[in-house]
């Protein structure tokens, strides 16, 4: 009698469960995403040299933060009317230790650089002005962009 009692519960319960899966479905749902390259550069909007006088250069580092998945390359040039009607000049200088004159050209101020990470890179870029004996004195400003690019 005990054996056809567990048996009976054996088999209720074998019937609810294959109730209970009966009302369940389930499916898989593939995800397909495509990471693309991606840069992003922080750096402060001025950059303010001391006092200069014509012929002696000043040189002040800017702080920049740069991140990016892929390896990057920075460049640098004055845009606008250059200098904002200065005759002297302004100069970063590449990972090399090499000075370049950005009112003359667009220059590549670090060249293959690993990617960042979520933290991202801090870079001090060395910048050089010398005034010249053709700027009269007043106060001027000009505008450096800096862009970063994947590495070609």
């Amino acid at each position: 009698m005990l054996k056809k009692k567990l048996l009976a519960g054996l088999f209720c319960l074998a019937v609810l469960l294959v109730w209970v899966g009966g009302i369940q479905a389930s499916g898989l749902v593939t995800f397909r995403v495509e990471v693309i390259s991606g840069m992003t550069i922080s750096s402060p909007s001025e950059l303010v040299f001391s006092s200069v006088v014509p012929g002696i250069p000043a040189e002040k580092d800017l702080e920049i933060i740069v991140w990016s998945n892929v390896e990057w390359e920075l460049k640098g040039k004055a845009v606008d009317d250059g200098l904002g009607g200065l005759e002297g000049l302004i100069e970063a200088q590449d990972s090399h230790g090499t000075w370049y004159d950005l009112a003359a050209d667009e220059w590549i101020l670090r060249r293959a650089e690993s990617p960042t990470g979520e933290d991202g890179l801090t870079l001090d870029i060395p910048f050089r002005f010398t005034a010249s004996y053709s700027d009269a004195p007043a106060n001027y400003q000009f505008e450096i962009e800096l862009t970063v690019v994947p590495a070609i």
